[in-house]
């Protein structure tokens, strides 16, 4: 099936809510929760003059388990994409407190528009990815796909 009758089911979208996401910055982790807004990620965001950022992954597409390999060479690739734009990364992780779901190794990138984020995730082929749209340091989640009963597979 095509991406286009792709959906996410309630369960996963309820993993990525629940999920703790950790930015690596240089003045220490800043952890985000979906729905929150974090005065360390508006700080950081102020430092660095920017009024946007998007926390992406490129593990594990559409939250099916990839191998190792598969994993490494798409994040060396989202990095090499995130350079090419010009922009900025920090290095970041998000984790399921649960335990259910392993650690994805991510990126927040600094001052990426909306639709180059919506690019970046769909060519990741990512459910989801953590948008910020202005420095007051809110963060929300952004499906790539509705949210259905199942995931479809291709």
């Amino acid at each position: 099936m095509s991406d286009l009758s792709r959906t996410i089911s309630p369960e996963l979208i309820r993993a990525y809510r629940a999920a703790i996401y950790v930015v690596y910055g240089d003045g220490g982790d800043i952890v985000l929760k979906v729905d929150e807004a974090n005065p360390d990620l508006t700080a950081l965001m102020k430092k660095h003059g920017i009024t946007s950022a998007a926390l992406i992954t490129a593990f594990n597409p559409h939250s099916i388990l990839s191998t190792a390999e598969e994993n490494v060479r798409n994040h060396n690739a989202l990095i090499a994409d995130i350079h090419a734009l010009g922009l900025k990364n920090i290095a970041a992780e998000g984790s399921d407190p649960s335990h259910v779901w392993s650690s994805e190794p991510s990126v927040l990138v600094l001052g990426i528009p909306l639709d180059d984020a919506e690019h970046m995730a769909d060519k990741y082929k990512q459910n989801a990815f953590l948008w910020i749209p202005s420095n007051d340091g809110f963060v929300s989640l952004n499906l790539r796909h509705p949210v259905g009963g199942s995931i479809v597979e291709n």
